[in-house]
């Protein structure tokens, strides 16, 4: 359903109170429509747009004219009133293309960005400090052409439970899993890496942000308030050169969501959504260290490949996944409440480990052929298995899960050292 310039006058016209005294006076060309309001109105014009048109509107608070954009599943923008008391609509004989307070000064960086679903400017905090660009001249020439530039976001509220990024040349997409399934914007058929967040007492305060060169391509690195961090992107190639750029989220602010220009494979463009913290993640020092992102030499590394580590100290529970009778992925459960991941994981886990309250992970064991995992198992201080090729697990000890398409290298080290493999 598109809006007739009929429907837009009776919107606008319905949007007034009677007895306020508010005169609307038309001024109407062939393809451009000035609306002059007498009276000072409200200050923001929400839009909804998808690719051929305005699909709703409404001023201030207000309620939308023909649906909220997260229900119908388009962009979301808004114009903010300047000195000017005159509403600019450009049109053609289908659609309008453009509606805005006339404006004689710049635009705000807020006001130049379209957001899928619902926009940052009503839930969050945005700018262009905290945007991170590939290539900085192509939104410029999107604003040039056609005023403002569409971006997808994706929210990390209290109830999510961890942030999928499907990568491929790149982050070609992302996908935050909350209790009532994922949500996903971007391309999301390439190699998943999962980092589970443990909302609402954790939260993202800090991404760091990696342009590659001579091939321009983006990773990214998020830090938590518990001292976690995970890395987006694929195992760089040892001769590559990369600048970085950080976010941080201001005081009492954490990083409620991510946003970003999907362009034709890969996310080109990324920024942060801040939000006061309207409630109280925690900084907990009794967790695990996080283990550093490791480059080892071995004949599995390229760039098209994906690592995840985590400590195997300190085990309540372990989760293994396995797809075509090859182990892909575990889930650690820690005592104190964290959890990480390493490998890829799917909906549902094969089986489980859980050890008693004074038990512990003792040594861990596997079998590989053919760049597969084909099993991997662990014993415990209460249960040894003595014939298994078996490599003991200490305080500092640590797995690195290396994956790609088509293939799984496992490599143990002590994290002090950063040797020993099985």
């Amino acid at each position: 359903m598109r809006l007739s310039f009929k429907d837009l006058l009776m919107f606008l016209e319905s949007s007034f109170c009677p007895g306020t005294h508010n005169r609307l006076l038309v001024l109407s060309q062939n393809r451009f429509a000035a609306f002059v309001f007498q009276k000072k109105p409200l200050e923001t014009i929400g839009l909804v747009v998808d690719s051929l048109g305005i699909r709703s509107l409404r001023f201030g608070d207000l309620p939308w004219s023909s649906g909220r954009p997260e229900d119908i599943n388009c962009w979301e923008g808004f114009s903010q009133r300047q000195e000017d008391r005159r509403v600019r609509i450009v049109r053609d004989a289908l659609k309008f293309r453009q509606l805005s307070w006339c404006y004689s000064k710049c635009l705000s960086f807020e006001e130049s960005i379209f957001m899928r679903g619902k926009h940052a400017f009503w839930h969050g905090s945005i700018s262009r400090d905290s945007y991170i660009q590939v290539n900085p001249h192509q939104e410029t020439e999107l604003i040039h052409e056609f005023g403002n530039f569409t971006t997808d976001a994706v929210w990390l509220d209290e109830q999510s439970d961890g942030i999928t990024a499907y990568c491929h040349k790149g982050i070609s997409g992302l996908s935050i899993q909350t209790s009532s399934g994922p949500l996903s914007v971007g391309y999301c058929n390439a190699i998943p890496k999962f980092f589970p967040i443990h909302g609402p007492d954790e939260a993202i305060t800090e991404i760091d942000i990696y342009i590659g060169s001579p091939e321009p391509n983006l990773s990214i690195t998020l830090k938590t308030t518990w001292n976690r961090h995970v890395y987006f992107g694929f195992v760089q190639d040892h001769n590559a050169h990369c600048s970085v750029r950080t976010l941080r989220s201001p005081k009492n602010c954490h990083i409620k969501g991510l946003y970003f220009r999907v362009g034709k494979l890969s996310i080109e463009s990324l920024g942060a959504i801040y939000a006061y913290n309207s409630y109280q993640p925690t900084y907990h020092s009794f967790h695990p260290p996080p283990v550093p992102r490791i480059k080892l030499k071995t004949d599995e590394v390229s760039p098209e490949s994906m690592e995840t580590c985590a400590s195997l100290w300190n085990i309540q529970k372990v989760r293994f996944y396995y797809i075509m009778g090859y182990c892909t992925g575990l889930w650690l459960f820690y005592r104190s409440g964290n959890s990480e991941v390493v490998g890829r994981i799917n909906e549902d886990y094969s089986h489980e480990l859980i050890l008693v309250d004074d038990d512990s992970l003792h040594q861990i064991w596997l079998t590989q052929a053919e760049g597969k995992i084909e099993e991997i198992g662990f014993s415990t201080d209460s249960h040894m298995d003595l014939e298994k090729n078996n490599y003991d697990i200490t305080i500092s000890t640590a797995i690195l899960w290396r994956y790609s398409k088509d293939s799984d290298f496992i490599q143990i080290f002590d994290q002090d050292m950063l040797e020993g493999e099985i």
